[in-house]
C-alpha cells in the first residue's frame, strides 16, 4: 500500500494519514506535492501546484466547474464530478446552496476517487506516469505590469491612456527571441473597489497587446487577479490565493502551459513582486522603474536577486542566465 500524507488548513481528520495540516510552509507544501505518487483534492491552489510540479492529480469538482477554466489539463490528471443542472453555482465554491444539499459533494463516490487513483499510481499498470505531455518544463519569464511595462497610472480604466515605458517592447522582444515565454501577472483590485469591470481590465489588455505587436513584441500570456479582501464588489471581495504575493496566478500559468517555477524569473517594481518571486522558488529582479526606486530605499527584511533601472536591462541580464542554464 501507500502512505497517506493529509495536506491543507489545520483541522481534525479521522481517516488514518501522516496530518500534515497546517504545519507546512508554502515551499515545503509543495515539496510534498512533487514527492508524492499522486494528489487528491478539490478545485484549490494545492490542486493547480500538482500541474505545475508534474504530479499526476485526481480533481474533485463539487459546485465549481473545469468549464470555468481552473481544472488541471494533462494526461495525468483526472476530474471527477457530479454532473447537476445546478453546476456551477459558484465561481470559487464559497458560495451557499440553493438546494440545501450539496448533492455536488454527496453524490461523488469514495469508490470512483479510488479508481482513479489506483489507475494514476499504477496499481494495475506498474509503468510509471509521465509528467504532462511527457515535455521538460520550462521557466518562464512574469512581468509586473503597472510600472514596469507601462506607466503606473493608478488603477489604469482607459485603454487609450497605456503609456509604454521606454525601451520595453525591445526588451520583450529580446525575451521572446531567445524563445522565453513571456507572462504579465498583475493585481487589479480596482475591480473588487468598483472602479472599473472585468471587460474593461481585458480591453486594456487587449489593447497592450496591440501595442506590442506593432513593435515586434509579444506577450504569451496574461493573468490578472480582481480581487481584495476589503473590497466594494462583494463579487471580488475575498481574501484569495491569486493576488500578489500569493502564488496563484504563476500556479496557474505553470499548470497551463508546463513551466518550471524555480528556474523563473519574476520582474517588477514593487516589493510584492519581490515576495511573490520567493513564494514559487523563483528569482527576483527589481526595477527602478515606477514605485521601484522608492522600494529599494525602503527594503529592508528582503532582497531581490538582482536590480537594473529598468526592463531593457532586465531582460538582457534573463537571457544571459537563460543561455547558461
Amino acid at each position: 500500500g501507500y502512505s497517506v500524507l493529509v495536506l491543507g488548513k489545520p483541522i481534525e481528520y479521522r481517516n488514518p494519514g501522516v496530518v500534515f495540516a497546517g504545519d507546512t510552509t508554502l515551499r515545503e507544501l509543495i515539496a510534498l506535492i512533487k514527492l508524492s505518487r499522486v494528489f487528491v483534492g478539490n478545485d484549490s491552489g494545492p490542486l493547480h501546484i500538482s500541474g505545475a510540479v508534474g504530479t499526476p492529480s485526481v480533481g474533485i469538482f463539487g459546485p465549481t466547474h473545469p468549464s470555468l477554466g481552473y481544472a488541471p489539463d494533462s494526461p495525468n490528471s483526472r476530474i471527477i464530478g457530479a454532473e447537476l443542472p445546478c453546476r456551477p453555482c459558484t465561481l470559487y465554491g464559497k458560495g451557499r446552496c440553493r438546494l440545501g444539499s450539496r448533492l455536488c459533494m454527496t453524490l461523488i463516490e469514495p469508490d470512483e476517487v479510488a479508481d482513479a487513483v489506483e489507475e494514476l499510481a499504477g496499481f494495475e499498470n506498474t509503468e510509471p506516469v509521465e509528467p504532462n505531455n511527457a515535455s521538460p518544463r520550462k521557466p518562464a519569464v512574469f512581468l509586473d505590469r503597472d510600472g514596469t511595462i507601462i506607466a503606473d497610472a493608478h488603477f489604469l480604466d482607459d485603454p487609450a491612456k497605456i503609456e509604454l515605458l521606454p525601451g520595453v517592447a525591445e526588451a520583450i522582444k529580446t525575451l521572446n527571441d531567445a524563445k522565453i515565454p513571456v507572462v504579465i501577472t498583475t493585481n487589479q483590485s480596482g475591480v473588487a473597489r468598483g472602479y472599473f469591470d472585468i471587460e474593461t481590465v481585458e480591453t486594456i489588455h487587449g489593447r497592450l497587446r496591440e501595442i506590442l505587436a506593432e513593435r515586434g513584441a509579444k506577450i504569451d500570456a496574461i493573468y490578472f487577479c480582481p480581487h481584495h479582501p476589503e473590497g466594494e464588489i462583494a463579487e471580488y471581495r475575498r481574501d484569495c490565493d491569486c493576488r500578489k504575493p500569493k502564488p496563484g496566478m504563476a500556479m496557474k500559468a505553470a499548470s497551463e502551459f508546463g513551466l518550471d517555477l524555480n528556474s523563473s524569473f519574476i520582474v517588477g517594481d514593487k516589493k510584492s513582486d519581490i515576495e511573490f518571486a520567493r513564494n514559487i522558488g523563483a528569482r527576483a529582479i527589481l526595477v527602478r522603474t515606477g514605485k521601484g526606486a522608492q522600494t529599494e530605499r525602503e527594503l529592508r527584511d528582503i532582497e531581490p536577486d538582482a536590480v537594473f533601472d529598468s526592463l531593457p536591462g532586465a531582460a538582457k541580464y534573463i537571457v544571459e542566465k537563460w543561455k547558461k542554464q
